[in-house]
């Protein structure tokens, strides 16, 4: 390789990082142009690159001729021939066997590519050449440095003692050409790291120290100060560092830019200089000695404090000054500016080096400072329980020393932390602890404050520990309304709703009104609060069993999210849509939802399970696919660390996996998936994921325990909650049986029809069949049930009323209209659109009518035409009257 010495090299280095380029060569060298020149400035490994290739096309067969000694090339060629027993003549030595010639880089002689290609064209003869400079028409590749991934690998391949820090070291020194990165990296195979001085080795070193011979005491001097400037510099800077004119300077910038060794940099708005080869500058620092170095970086960080230059600069002058406390001060300042430029890596160096520079003369605050930096970069990092260990002692160490905001800050970083970590307990305790004592502190309302107080609610609400959230919530929005942190105090109300609906209070749809319309208002980043808000709402409307209602405010949501760019808002209201649309018996528009949903967050990145999984099992569910939503549960629950582990996770994973479980023939596996979730339920205040949990849990659990999950109903349902009251009905049909069971499950069925629950509707209508067999109603219940199924797209579901219908003898009916029983299995709400149908309404005046949507009405008058076996509205009619279900034309209908 050209530029290493040997002395450095045990074996050959890998070609790390020029795959490509060996591709290219030996697709080149396979065409036999005759000459294949392989370019790069020194360093860059053309010479290596080239034995290489000699080699592998000598596994071909080809017999390899080193023509590299000193001298013009054509006549080493033949020498190397003639020693090798060939003859001179490389054509005719060609004819015996495949030969390869390697001729290493040739100064001045330009013209012998192109003279070797014409006398070995076609020949077997392939003369590889390196050089400095492309060849023109002869093939060449040119070799680029390398990257500094690809040169941090070459470097820990050559010396595997290295750790990840020296070889990055190693290779930003070596800036990209292998023949610098292989010695550098044996020499450092004893580098102490940190902010030590990385080994040049001696014959880098000399090659380096050349370049300044011919240059006087003065320029020299002056290329000191400038290894020591930031880069690039300006002889104004400079003058500032070492008070020499900036003439004068640049009368010198100039010589050594004439002289290679620095770089000029045209503007605007001014010339800029800087070091061609950063070896050069390194050896040059080096050579400034221990005490002339740590003299120029103080003068140095002089004039970039007094310049208000950047804290990486001022750190910078600090580690070469030798600077202990400017050191710790500004690394914690590059820390925190690194953070917040979105470089965790670069933060945690800068404060873990703070950290190593810090003593006890410093000051307890320096090393609180820099600890609390180091957790909030492990944070970014996803290093959870090492943040949280270091925030929680820069806390307690902050509040020991009375910096109540700085601690509360700590601390609610702290909390972040063992949340992220599954620890929900540790985080909301631990940080309501914290809370608690800032409050006995007493002191002014704070923002920081405010922000804890919020954050510890948010905990809470998603907890299920509506109590707590309601109190927490309550305080962060008047802490954040007396600190005039309107964007905290939105972010507080939308807790309070939260909480208020969780624990069954009808107050909280109206904080979430609230929320929403005060983000509407607010401006910048504040107005994501808006659909935050929408993505509570729509949760809450669903699990209050108000679908229709749910959906609109997502639709709401994503349109706001996504004219806002906020991608992560914008997939949880679709993921949310998709779940009301669900519910509604909409499937179809369900599932576009849910995999627009799912394919944004793969998008992301985002690994599975995604945010958008539990909505899709149910869908599976809803559809009737019944192994393959059980499948997408039993995943979700399968591994420790994708298993829901709050309550509001839990319970609607739950619900489903009971009733999967129960359709497929297996009541236990339901079963034990209910008491996890009871069991997780009696930890908390829930009054609202908990209504269709214990409803699905009365159809899978032993009776005893079914009658406990119906006795919890029936106190939710005292409440006024109507959902509660429909599920308590589907419950107790469940348990009764016989007659009266079907009679409880059909009320249930239209409470659930009511409230646009129409799947829930009709899976209580296909239960009331099942409950009463071999009875003309039972076979009623059942058909109207397949008729709800078909409508929505239910088709797993539909042929499991279609096998019960055969099983008890009926007929199936079929495209064609068949013999349809009184009622027609119409729902209620069904006969009431079937008569204003009649009356010749249109579908707005149906809606406006009965205080629903138009799309509400088009949707039931799907339903109708399925279950009377016609195709438009006006044979719905005629049907409904031919068989008594309306009257006929001018008749009273007797009520």
């Amino acid at each position: 390789m050209a530029g290493t010495p040997s002395e450095y090299l045990a074996a050959p280095p890998p070609l790390v990082g020029r795959d490509d380029a060996l591709r290219r060569l030996m697709a080149a060298a396979g065409e036999r142009p005759g000459v294949v020149v392989i370019a790069g400035e020194p360093g860059a490994g053309a010479t290596r690159m080239a034995r290489e290739l000699a080699q592998r096309l000598a596994l071909d067969g080809a017999a390899v001729v080193s023509a590299d000694a000193p001298g013009p090339g054509l006549a080493a060629l033949r020498d190397a021939l003639l020693a090798a027993g060939h003859t001179r003549d490389p054509t005719w030595a060609a004819r015996i066997r495949p030969i390869v010639i390697l001729l290493g880089d040739r100064p001045g002689q330009r013209d012998l590519p192109r003279e070797l290609a014409r006398r070995l064209g076609g020949s077997r003869a392939l003369a590889v050449i390196t050089a400095r400079e492309v060849a023109g028409e002869v093939p060449t590749l040119v070799l680029e440095r390398l990257p500094e991934d690809a040169a941090a690998r070459l470097a820990a391949s050559v010396a595997p003692s290295l750790d990840d820090a020296a070889a990055r070291a190693v290779a930003r020194l070596g800036d990209g050409l292998p023949g610098r990165i292989v010695p550098l990296a044996h020499a450092a195979r004893h580098w102490p790291g940190g902010d030590a001085p990385l080994p040049v080795p001696p014959a880098l070193r000399a090659w380096a120290l050349a370049r300044l011979e011919p240059l006087d005491p003065v320029t020299v001097d002056v290329a000191g100060w400038v290894a020591v400037a930031g880069e690039p510099t300006t002889p104004a800077v400079l003058a500032r560092i070492c008070g020499q004119p900036a003439a004068h300077l640049e009368r010198r910038l100039d010589a050594l830019t004439g002289a290679g060794v620095l770089e000029e940099l045209p503007g605007p708005p001014r010339a800029r200089w800087r070091f061609g080869d950063r070896v050069v500058r390194e050896v040059l620092r080096q050579e400034l000695g221990g005490a002339e170095l740590r003299r120029r970086h103080a003068a140095a960080l002089v004039a970039a404090r007094a310049a208000g230059d950047e804290p990486e600069e001022l750190l910078r002058h600090a580690i070469g000054a030798s600077d202990q406390a400017g050191v710790v001060a500004y690394g914690t300042r590059a820390a925190r500016r690194a953070r917040e430029a979105g470089d965790p890596e670069g933060a945690l160096r800068h404060a873990a080096r703070a950290l190593a520079w810090w003593d006890d003369a410093l000051g307890e605050a320096a090393r609180l400072d820099a600890l609390h930096e180091r957790g909030l970069a492990l944070l970014d990092l996803s290093a959870w329980l090492e943040a949280a260990a270091s925030l929680e002692e820069a806390a307690d160490g902050r509040w020991a020393a009375g910096e109540r905001e700085a601690a509360l800050a700590s601390a609610t970083a702290a909390s972040s932390a063992r949340w992220a970590a599954g620890q929900h307990d540790a985080a909301l305790r631990n940080l309501q602890a914290h809370l608690a004592t800032s409050r006995d502190a007493g002191g002014a309302p704070s923002a920081e404050r405010a922000e804890a107080l919020t954050q510890a609610a948010g905990m809470a609400v998603m907890t299920s520990r509506f109590g707590e959230a309601m109190a927490l919530a309550g305080e962060a929005r008047g802490e954040a309304g007396d600190a005039g942190a309107g964007e905290v105090a939105t972010r507080a109300l939308i807790f309070m709703g939260m909480a208020e609906s969780g624990r069954g209070a009808p107050g909280g749809l109206l904080h979430l009104g609230g929320a929403r319309r005060e983000g509407a208002r607010a401006a910048g980043a504040a107005r994501r609060n808006a659909t935050l808000a929408m993505i509570y709402e729509s949760h809450v409307l669903l699990a209050l069993g108000r679908p229709d209602d749910a959906a609109a405010r997502a639709r709401e949501g994503v349109a706001m999210a996504r004219e806002l760019g906020i991608v992560e808002h914008e997939l949880v209201l679709s993921g949310n849509l998709g779940e009301a649309l669900a519910a509604a018996g909409e499937l179809p528009d369900a599932r576009r939802e849910l995999e627009r949903a799912a394919g944004g967050w793969a998008q992301l990145g985002v690994e599975p399970p995604s945010p958008a999984e539990p909505g899709t099992a149910w869908l599976l569910l809803a559809e009737g696919r019944i192994e393959d939503a059980l499948g997408r549960y039993r995943a979700l629950t399968a591994s420790p660390e994708g298993a829901p582990h709050l309550f509001e996770q839990i319970a609607p994973a739950a619900t489903g996996h009971a009733l999967a479980a129960h359709a497929a023939g297996d009541d236990a596996e339901g079963a034990a998936a209910v008491r996890r979730a009871l069991e997780a339920w009696s930890g908390t205040d829930d009054r609202l994921l908990s209504v269709l949990l214990l409803a699905a849990g009365a159809e899978v659990l032993p009776r005893p325990d079914a009658e406990g999950c119906t006795g919890a109903l029936a106190e939710i349902a005292g409440g006024g909650a109507p959902l509660a009251a429909a599920a308590l009905a589907y419950a107790e049909g469940g348990l009764a049986g016989g007659r009266r069971g079907a009679s409880r499950l059909r009320q249930a069925s239209a409470a659930f029809e009511g409230l646009g629950l129409r799947w829930w509707a009709a899976r209580a209508r296909f239960a009331a069949g099942l409950t009463e067999p071999g009875t003309d109603r039972a076979a009623d219940d059942l058909l109207a049930a397949r008729g709800d199924f078909a409508a929505m797209g239910a088709d797993g579901w539909r042929r499991r009323a279609e096998a019960r219908l055969r099983a008890i003898g009926r007929r199936i009916p079929t495209r064609a209209r068949a013999a349809v029983a009184p009622g027609a299995g119409l729902s209620p709400r069904e006969l009431e659109v079937l008569e204003l149908l009649a009356l010749g309404l249109r579908n707005r005046e149906i809606g406006e009518r009965l205080f629903i949507s138009e799309r509400t009405v088009a949707r039931h008058l799907v339903g109708i035409n399925a279950k009377l076996g016609v195709s438009n509205r006006t044979a719905a009619v005629h049907a409904a009257r031919e068989l008594g279900v309306l009257p006929a034309p001018g008749a009273r209908r007797a009520y």
